[in-house]
């Protein structure tokens, strides 16, 4: 890439204190988002922090996560290269007046990138919310089911989830599993993995939306399944779940409210970092994620940790036929970090591959988005000096 001509130093301003800081460092604070203004230079001046804080935090814990991460990673890759054959745009949606970038090779990763971690998981809640909706047409409905297990500092994350994992398999497999699926009048479910860590180290546990047709259950049976559930964990080598708080069992209004908040996967961890913190003490991964953004090295440790043990893993799991049942379509997470952030879209501004980078690099990502948003001509201006710095 061929240097820069100029020097490049875009300027945010400090009304307190009459002073500049530069744009796109990420450090304790994050890059201000908001109304972005230009100088007649092309030089992006500063902006008043409001709804648009939530997307320059997930461009920082990006940029802090990629830190955390090998360099061949996914998500340490992620939109740091144009897709081939096509080229990086600058959009916005007709609906939803949002920018967005458009020809970027994405991770798909939503338990490390926060960014596909907002689109991915904010379209999985609306397919949620939609099968509720559907499932209550067909007559059905929907219990919501915890299942956690004893967990200690010096248990093995990846293990425990492995071990949790064959003990779900187990609760329905077998004759007493059947007997068990029979009973309670199961159509299907949705299970959700999540963690958390604390005191007592992390802490892995399931979320499952059972969904039961009234008629074919007797609600005297879903007693039955803490206990079932105690077996099928022992079996699977973890330690025995208690009675009183392995299996939490609540009724379709906390499996509704439940679906409302955002709590599948990490959109509400990321959208809603500055106010949402873990229960009693305990930190959600993006909570660690922050924390080591503040300097906490043991954070970014586990982390990391956390990283390593859940890649690969599925976030959301729908039982076989259930999609097909309540007429959700079956997308990849890939498949929707591809897809326009909306189908109705309009072409702001194309960016070179140099000036991608350049922006990448000093990580100006949001606050372009954030001009782009408020002054078409503002952002056509900055991309044009860039231009020329590099020529």
């Amino acid at each position: 890439m061929s240097t820069t001509k100029s020097s490049f130093h875009p300027k945010t301003d400090d009304s307190s204190s009459g002073r500049t800081a530069p744009l796109g460092i990420y450090a304790e604070t994050y890059s201000p988002s908001g109304t972005a203004r230009v100088s007649a230079e092309g030089e992006i001046l500063g902006v008043p922090r409001d709804s648009r804080t939530a997307r320059a935090e997930r461009f920082a814990l990006k940029a802090f996560a990629n830190r955390l991460l090998d360099k061949g990673h996914r998500t340490s890759k992620c939109m740091r290269w144009r897709v081939p054959n096509q080229e990086i745009q600058v959009l916005r949606g007709a609906s939803t007046d949002r920018a967005y970038f458009h020809g970027l090779q994405v991770c798909a990763m939503p338990w490390t990138c926060p960014v596909c971690a907002s689109k991915i998981s904010e379209r999985r809640r609306h397919e949620v919310a939609r099968a509720m909706e559907q499932a209550h047409v067909l007559g059905l409905r929907v219990r919501l089911v915890t299942l956690t297990v004893p967990h200690g500092l010096g248990d093995d994350l990846g293990s425990m989830v492995d071990a949790m994992t064959k003990a779900w398999t187990r609760l329905w497999q077998g004759k007493a599993g059947m007997l068990l699926r029979l009973s309670l009048g199961l159509w299907g479910h949705i299970r959700a993995l999540e963690v958390t860590h604390g005191a007592n180290g992390f802490h892995p546990h399931f979320h499952a939306l059972m969904f039961y047709h009234p008629e074919q259950t007797n609600d005297g049976q879903w007693e039955k399944l803490p206990g079932r559930w105690q077996t099928v964990a022992q079996r699977s080598g973890l330690p025995q779940p208690s009675m009183e708080h392995g299996c939490q069992i609540d009724d379709g209004t906390k499996a509704a409210q439940y679906v409302a908040k955002g709590v599948w996967g990490l959109e509400s961890e990321v959208t809603k970092g500055h106010v949402k913190k873990g229960k009693r003490g305990s930190r959600t991964p993006f909570d660690l994620l922050r924390d080591y953004m503040k300097g906490d090295k043991q954070a970014g440790a586990l982390w990391r940790t956390y990283a390593m043990s859940f890649e690969g893993r599925r976030q959301l799991y729908w039982s076989n036929g259930l999609k097909k049942l309540l007429a959700i379509a079956d997308l990849t997470d890939e498949e929707i970090v591809h897809k326009p952030d909306d189908e109705r879209s309009l072409l702001l501004a194309s960016i070179s591959d140099e000036a991608w980078l350049l922006i990448y690099r000093r990580k100006m990502e949001s606050a372009v988005l954030d001009l782009a948003e408020t002054s078409v001509d503002g952002l056509r201006r900055f991309l044009d000096w860039l231009k020329g710095g590099l020529s």
